[in-house]
Order: C-alpha cells, then structure tokens, then sequence
C-alpha cells in the first residue's frame, strides 16, 4: 500500500488537487478505510501542502520517491 500511495500521489500538490472521491477510493481500495482513522486520513491529505518545501525540493524528493517505490514494488512481488 505505502508505495501505491507515493506513485498515486508523488507530491502534495497532487495529493491536494485530487479530489475526496480518489481518496476514498484509494482508501477503499487499499483497505485503509477504518473508522478509526478515515476521517483524520482525509483530513490530512486536505492539508497536506502545508507540509511541503521548495518547489524545486518537491520535484527532486518526489522523482526519487517514485522511483524507490517502483523498485520495492518490484523487490515485493
């Protein structure tokens, strides 16, 4: 799950951006959708921008971010 989530949303920007609907279906999708945490997980994602650095910074981390969950998608199956 943790690396469909990298490649499906590599930077905040793209995370924000999408809509609640792709987030419940990647929750769902991926069995994360516990009442427990469903709502804060949404919560967060709403926000996550204010998490973020320089745009130049986010390219560069989100390239190799997406490049190592590609390879330990591969390393897994």
């Amino acid at each position: 799950m943790r690396w469909a989530f990298i490649i499906a949303f590599p930077t905040p920007e793209v995370l924000v951006k999408a809509d609640k609907r792709k987030w419940e279906n990647f929750l769902h999708g991926h069995k994360l959708a516990r009442p427990a945490t469903y709502l804060r997980r949404l919560e967060v994602f709403a926000r996550a921008h204010r998490f973020a650095g320089s745009a130049a910074a986010i390219r560069a981390k989100s390239k190799l971010a997406v490049a190592r969950a590609r390879q330990f998608q591969l390393l897994e199956s």
